[in-house]
């Protein structure tokens, strides 16, 4: 749990402080992080693999958890209850990333600037990011925007941050529209109205620990933090079990809460739940002529749904990467 802040070279620097802790930790030129979209990717490619002692593996959708296998079998032999206390819990990786590794170099040619697609594409989808304590290096990683930093902008600015804190994995299933809409005020300034809405289509897991069976798809408990232009003034927000939290951070204004404390109150499967925020952007941000607004994607989040509404005009997109629009107001 090294990795909350949003900024993903902020949680490294954190990680690596702790990580220099440990007894004979290895000396290392960087850090990659990689989530399961990528292996699902290239075995898609690749078709099914077998690795040794562990069994078979493919992209093709699991019923179980509407998923890709891979996806599923990882889950299982790390979360899975059993009667035993199970070491090494995540051994599995090693000997798969082997395989894949293995039959990526053996692949026809014909095939390798697939998976260069593949490369880039989950690069810009931030499913891939990099840490390197080489300036260099790293500052060409944050040119090509795979570093997982916080960006500037002159216009308006927007990045929604979702954190997990059930015990299962329900982000599997969970669907995710925002709608923005900006209106201009008398004086100019921009008056901004965010609802997310939450669904959680699929029936829900047998998390019942006796009974053994994987529990993918329970109760959601979200620690929700949204990242707004420096300056801006929430007027109201609704959705959150807490009192919303205004502070500064990373160089913008942040508005932070909560729900799911407890079961009522959380994001249920067969169920949806509803944020909306509104807020008044900083003089100087957009006038009547040009607006521009910056959003950002979450690291290993799905490529959720937007709606931005500006006059009578509405602009809708899937979120796969960070996007700038150009509107007009």
């Amino acid at each position: 749990d090294m990795n909350l802040s949003p900024d993903f070279s902020e949680s490294m620097a954190f990680f690596w402080e702790n990580y220099e802790k440990i007894p004979g930790a290895r000396e290392v030129d960087g850090i990659i992080a990689v989530d399961t979209q990528v292996l699902a990717d290239i075995l898609q490619v690749l078709g099914p693999i077998g690795v040794s002692g562990w069994g078979n593996f493919s992209a093709e959708t699991d019923k179980r958890c509407d998923c890709p296998q891979v996806v599923y079998e990882l889950e299982v032999y790390a979360d899975q209850p059993g009667s035993a206390i199970r070491e090494n819990r995540k051994g599995i990786i090693g000997p798969l990333m082997h395989s894949i590794l293995g039959n990526m170099m053996g692949s026809p040619r014909q095939k390798w600037p697939e998976f260069l697609n593949i490369f880039f594409k989950n690069i810009a989808g931030k499913h891939v990011l990099f840490y390197f304590f080489d300036e260099d290096l790293q500052l060409a990683m944050e040119k090509m925007n795979a570093a997982g930093r916080i960006r500037e902008t002159e216009g308006d600015y927007f990045y929604l941050v979702d954190c997990n804190f059930g015990g299962a994995k329900s982000n599997l299933f969970i669907t995710q529209t925002v709608t923005q809409t900006i209106t201009a005020e008398s004086n100019g300034q921009l008056r901004k109205e965010i609802l997310v809405e939450y669904r959680n289509p699929f029936p829900g897991s047998n998390c019942n620990l006796e009974k053994g069976d994987l529990c993918l798809n329970s109760f959601y408990r979200n620690w929700f933090r949204l990242y707004v232009p420096l300056g801006s003034e929430l007027i109201e927000a609704k959705g959150s079990e807490v009192e919303i939290k205004t502070y500064e951070e990373l160089g913008k204004t942040v508005f932070e809460g909560f729900y799911g404390f407890t079961p009522n109150t959380s994001l249920k499967p067969e169920g949806k739940l509803t944020l909306s925020f509104d807020y008044r952007l900083p003089a100087g941000v957009g006038n009547q002529d040009s607006y521009s607004l910056l959003v950002q994607k979450q690291p290993g989040a799905k490529a959720h749904q937007y709606v931005i509404q500006t006059g009578s005009v509405t602009q809708e997109f899937e979120l796969r990467a960070d996007t700038k629009l150009e509107l007009d107001l």
